[in-house]
């Protein structure tokens, strides 16, 4: 998600919900793995969508689990990080 400004290290504040709008942030479970994706839809089907472009879009085969969606995320700096 760095493309989207989230980071490694940072924490995602998570408003727990099963559902969710177009464009959110969404924390899911997608073919047994945890996930942090925006979600958008093609032809009526999921596409999470990574924002980082090392990764491709996921589109669940099987089982899609909103677990709820990113409100804010939380940002730790270190000496190392400045």
């Amino acid at each position: 998600m760095q493309e989207a400004g989230v980071l490694d290290g940072d924490v995602a504040v998570i408003e727990k919900t099963e559902t969710a709008t177009v464009g959110d942030f969404i924390a899911a479970l997608v073919d047994g793995e945890l996930t942090l994706k925006e979600l958008q839809f093609d032809k009526g089907k999921p596409v999470l969508v990574p924002h980082n472009r090392h990764y491709a879009p996921i589109k669940p085969r099987e089982e899609l689990a909103i677990i709820g969606v990113v409100k804010g995320i939380i940002r730790r700096y270190s000496a190392k990080s400045i």
